[in-house]
This record gives structure tokens, sequence and C-alpha cells, in this order.
């Protein structure tokens, strides 16, 4: 019985990770683009962690790029997690990597142009639910 609760939560766990960074795997195969910075700001928000709510700040990067002709403006900048500072000056250091007019180099969805990310990291902290859904399966197998 135990064995088998331990597959189910790793299933559930594995499903859902997959589920959350799906973007991360889909843009693996998308085109590149060459876009500008439009402009960027700093806004008050709170982090998306459900352990810990804090209050911090949330960089956001406006750029454009050109497809077939047509412009779009995106300002989505990570596939799995936006950027997240708890200091304002840390957020005001991050967007200084991309000043007004600076160019760079956006993934776009080749069947939606107007999806779009320029950072495909993945981080420990975005595996973690991966590794943790192995453990469960791995228990489970071991259980039985």
């Amino acid at each position: 019985m135990l064995a088998a609760f331990c597959i189910v939560c790793g299933l559930v766990l594995l499903a859902s990770w997959a589920y959350i960074v799906r973007v991360w795997f889909l843009s693996m195969r998308w085109d590149f683009a060459l876009g500008t910075v439009r402009g960027s700001l700093i806004e008050p928000a709170r982090s998306d962690d459900a352990l810990r709510q804090v209050q911090g700040f949330k960089p956001v990067i406006r750029y454009a790029y050109d497809i077939d002709g047509q412009t779009y403006v995106s300002s989505r900048f990570s596939a799995t997690k936006e950027p997240f500072f708890s200091e304002e000056s840390d957020a005001r250091a991050f967007i200084e990597r991309f000043p007004h007019g600076a160019k760079l180099r956006v993934r776009v969805n080749p069947n939606n142009a107007r999806q779009t990310v320029l950072e495909r990291r993945l981080t420990f902290i975005d595996a973690l639910p991966a590794y943790l859904a192995i453990g469960c399966i791995a228990l489970g197998l071991l259980l039985v």
C-alpha cells in the first residue's frame, strides 16, 4: 500500500512539474529573432513562492521584435519563472543589463509569434519537484 502511494505521489509530482516547465521544453526548438529593448521598469510585487510569501520587486523588460514584417512587443523574460528580487537595488542592477535600445536574441514560437522568452535557464529550484518525484517513484519501487 505504501509503495503504491509513493509511486502515485511521484507521478503526480512529475506531471505537475512537467506542466509548470512546459514552455521550457517547448522553447528548445523555437526560432530566434532579433529584438530591441523598448524600456524597463520595476514593479512592487509579491513572490509566487507558495512556501514564503514576501514583498519584493519584479523587473519588467519590454522588448520589440519583427516576424514576417510585423512588429510584436513582449515582456516575458523566462521560460520558467519571472525574475523576482527582495531588494529594489538588486532589481535595478538586473534591468541595467538591458538598456533602452539594446539588441537581444528573442526565442519565438514559430506557431505563435506572440509567445516568446529571452531566457531558457532551468535552475535547481525549478528542477526540484522532478527530483522529488523521481525519489518518490524510486522509493515506491523499492518497497514493492
